[in-house]
């Protein structure tokens, strides 16, 4: 097997919400549709940090713990509503 399936998530806007209110980030971008549809993403995307908290969330189920640090390298945008999938790859990369 070259990968793990860690979880599925679809990102809602009422997670966008909850977490604006944890974090204090109300970017447009990630909670109102019409002024994110004028940016380059053209959508309300999720927060980089909530998918990354969530991936680490995933990988402590799995492996019952977790590394001292860690690089992220934002690739994509993740739109609300839509199928994400987490594996945790052979080389030990997380992905989204």
């Amino acid at each position: 097997m070259n990968e793990i399936v860690l979880a599925t998530k679809n990102f809602s806007m009422e997670d966008q919400v909850d977490f604006a209110n944890f974090c204090g980030d109300f970017n447009p971008i990630h909670l109102e549709p019409n002024k994110a549809r004028k940016t380059i993403s053209g959508e309300c995307i999720v927060h980089g940090i909530n998918s990354f908290l969530c991936a680490l969330e995933f990988l402590l189920r799995e492996r019952k713990n977790l590394y001292s640090n860690y690089l992220i390298n934002f690739k994509n945008k993740i739109p609300l509503n839509q199928k994400i999938i987490f594996v945790l790859e052979k080389n030990n990369t997380l992905a989204i």
